[in-house]
């Protein structure tokens, strides 16, 4: 361990991107599976944000799950699917002060993946401490 005397001030000072962690769950466990529907839906949401697609790239797992990754004007976002779990982990990194229209994308998420039974968002602001 580092012996210092000064004290770490550990309070952001400047925010410069945020990272969000969206944990759906209790979702048709036959859609969040199938790449072209789930593309459909999250072309739609990164439209409602203002996300800007720039490429993405999709592996399905044996014997199920897929997760599919997008590079974005403003920086990243993964998908993730359990199947066997209804559950959908959506990771998304973004540039700048956050992202528009959040909640209102995520209903419609919701209701694209029918029997969702709930939608958790973790939001941690990043930047120079």
């Amino acid at each position: 361990m580092m012996k210092s005397d000064k004290k770490i001030d550990m309070k952001l000072k400047k925010t410069v991107a945020a990272s969000y962690f969206i944990e759906i769950s209790g979702c048709d466990y036959k859609k969040i599976d199938q790449y072209s529907f789930v593309k459909k839906v999250m072309i739609a949401f990164m439209r409602e944000t203002g996300l800007k697609p720039v490429k993405s790239i999709h592996h399905y797992y044996k014997p199920q799950g897929l997760t599919v990754i997008w590079i974005l004007k403003e920086s990243h976002m993964a998908y993730h699917s359990w199947p066997e779990y209804g559950y959908v982990g959506l990771d998304l990194f973004v540039c700048g002060k956050g992202v528009k229209n959040l909640n209102s994308a995520l209903k419609k998420v919701k209701k694209k993946f029918l029997s969702t039974t709930r939608v958790v968002v973790k939001k941690i602001d990043r930047g120079f401490f």
